[in-house]
């Protein structure tokens, strides 16, 4: 099993995001836990997409699309954060 909390691991994913090296790796984007689409059901579920001036931290974003997802659907305080800079 990969070693998601290492920095070296994200660092070298990335780095070496052309290879397709996962599945979710369609368009070299990928969310580690579950892409917007998957999440939204269950956020809209606890009431957590109702507020959309809440301001949301995405961590361990990388290149993500949850963010700007999470943005097209009117959220606008959104950060994302990351500790791989590749």
């Amino acid at each position: 099993m990969p070693d998601y909390g290492s920095k070296d691991f994200w660092d070298s994913r990335y780095e070496n995001i052309g290879g397709n090296n996962n599945t979710k790796d369609l368009d070299g984007l990928f969310d580690w836990y579950n892409d917007y689409d998957a999440l939204a059901p269950l956020l809209q579920a606890e009431g957590a997409l109702g507020n959309t001036e809440a301001v949301v931290l995405s961590v361990g974003c990388g290149n993500s699309s949850l963010s700007e997802k999470m943005y097209d659907a009117g959220h606008r305080n959104v950060v994302g954060i990351d500790f791989c800079e590749s």
